[in-house]
């Protein structure tokens, strides 16, 4: 990966549009003002076709960062997933080393617990994974990201880092829903 790719951003918007929570668009489209080459979207309505965007490689190796906007949620058992617009994901279902090396963001409401990430970094080969542990208004979600990004992207930051500085700033509403796993 070059070095200008590590700081490129996937935004993968699976949230359904009859939703109009679109927090990954509104997300790519505020870093599409400041940067038109760092960032890049991709609508997913298909669980087929997300796990093909994570397959290719030659798509995969142009980012540093993937965004994934999407519900989380629990199934029967209270296992953590990922719900899409027309299928879930479970963290063992990502395709195998399909991030690795790189940082994963999810906007995915109580999806980053330890019984989901723990999985899921051993599966995919993520460097670093940050996202929400509990419920998070997808508006106050796109300005965390916002704050995250521009602390990484334009400043240096290491998400550990960004993730921690973002928090503080916030009340006492958000503050501490997002955590970053290494």
């Amino acid at each position: 990966m070059e070095d200008k790719d590590r700081k490129r951003v996937l935004v993968l918007e699976c949230v359904p549009k009859r939703d109009k929570m679109d927090e990954g668009i509104i997300l790519y489209k505020f870093m599409s003002m400041t940067n038109m080459d760092l960032v890049g979207t991709i609508r997913v309505t298909h669980k087929r076709d997300l796990l093909n965007i994570m397959c290719n490689k030659s798509v995969m190796r142009q980012f540093g960062f993937v965004h994934i906007s999407a519900h989380g949620n629990e199934d029967a058992d209270g296992e953590p997933i990922l719900e899409l617009p027309n299928g879930y994901l479970y963290s063992l279902e990502f395709p195998a080393n399909c991030f690795k090396g790189k940082t994963v963001t999810f906007s995915a409401c109580r999806l980053c617990r330890s019984s989901f990430i723990d999985t899921f970094m051993d599966q995919t080969g993520a460097r670093y994974v940050v996202g929400p542990k509990k419920d998070v208004s997808f508006d106050d979600s796109a300005v965390w990201f916002i704050n995250f990004y521009y602390l990484t992207l334009s400043h240096g930051y290491r998400p550990f880092d960004a993730c921690y500085r973002v928090n503080e700033q916030y009340d006492d509403k958000i503050r501490g829903a997002f955590n970053c796993w290494r």
